[in-house]
């Protein structure tokens, strides 16, 4: 009978082998927020990779709509109101601007700032790329996750 598995009797390949395990263990390890962060990729992600709807959950839903002609929309749904009722206010917050891809981040100029105790407006997002694609929007307070975001 033939026995492909190899037997570890060095301390050399003993060395080896758990030096491979902590390779594979660290490539796949993952943020925080439970996406890759960050890191050069192999490829590196382009407009369309980022356009669309995004959307995460802090103390309320946000959500996060970046356009080909490189605009966006911020929803922040603190008390949105319920369909058919009049409602004063909408609760919702809109902030809107401009964005530019970089290698690692997907950066943001607002054209306006509307405010309300929690919301934030973020210079940036992190992009988490696997493969090439962006698989996620990190916001960060410093080196602390505050939201992911993920495709809608």
């Amino acid at each position: 009978m033939h026995n492909d598995m190899v037997e570890l009797t060095s301390p050399a390949m003993i060395r080896t082998a758990a030096l491979l395990v902590l390779l594979v263990t660290l490539v796949g390890c993952a943020d925080e927020g439970g996406i890759p962060a960050g890191g050069a990729a192999a490829q590196a992600p382009d407009v369309a990779g980022l356009t669309g709807l995004w959307s995460g959950e802090g103390e309320w839903p946000i959500e996060w709509s970046f356009k080909p002609d490189m605009t966006f929309l911020k929803h922040d749904l603190i008390a949105p109101c319920p369909p058919d009722v009049e409602c004063i206010w909408s609760g919702i917050v809109t902030n809107t601007g401009s964005w530019r891809l970089e290698a690692e981040s997907v950066h943001l100029t607002y054209d306006q700032t509307e405010t309300f105790e929690g919301v934030t407006t973020p210079d940036k997002l992190e992009l988490a790329v696997i493969g090439g694609n962006i698989a996620g929007l990190l916001e960060r307070d410093g080196s602390t996750l505050v939201l992911e975001y993920r495709r809608s």
